[in-house]
């Protein structure tokens, strides 16, 4: 079996991402792909045509950027699949400011729910109660309006665990979806 390449950061996906000139932002672009590999989609040209990225495979893209995203779809692919759960939403450094790691996790949920629809999901009564209720919680905090607490500690601990539940909320759902007990695709 090949060694993986090492995941890209989130600094690295930023610039990646700033040559191309997109809109999308980093941790966006990796809930997009988590989603749509948690819905069962495989092919990263696939994904960057339903992200409009599509210019990323022309061989005239600048190598590096295209090294870049490429390592992301691949670790990605990798971490979700991984026996011991080693996926994490890629998110702003924990020594950014605070709103801004609280505007990735949004960004990253949003991304997760439009990739799963780009990689084929289309029907959440097929998934399982757990399942339902975990994207029906994605879809809330995507659009949830902060709001910060007096006490920083408070909000970093309010952080800390929804970041955990969109990880183990990522993994439910690629089970529930192309796990081996397969509930929904279509």
């Amino acid at each position: 079996m090949a060694e993986l390449p090492e995941a890209p950061s989130y600094a690295e996906v930023s610039d990646a991402l700033s040559r191309l000139g997109g809109a999308l932002g980093p941790a966006d672009l990796h809930g997009v792909l988590a989603g749509y590999l948690c819905a069962g989609g495989r092919e990263l040209a696939d994904l960057l045509k339903a992200a409009s990225l599509e210019h990323l495979l022309d061989p005239g893209t600048d190598a590096k950027v295209r090294e870049t995203i490429a390592r992301l779809f691949v670790t990605t692919h990798a971490g979700l699949g991984a026996a011991d759960f080693d996926f994490a939403p890629l998110l702003p450094d924990p020594d950014e400011p605070l709103p801004e790691r609280v505007r990735g996790l949004l960004e990253w949920c949003q991304g997760f729910l439009g990739g799963l629809g780009a990689g084929g999901f289309k029907d959440a009564r097929k998934l399982s109660e757990e399942g339902r209720e975990v994207l029906s919680d994605l879809a809330e905090i995507s659009r949830t309006r902060v709001g910060y607490d007096a006490d920083e500690e408070v909000d970093e601990q309010a952080l800390a665990e929804l970041v955990e539940y969109a990880r183990m909320g990522a993994l439910m759902l690629r089970e529930d979806l192309t796990g081996p007990g397969r509930r929904a695709r279509a």
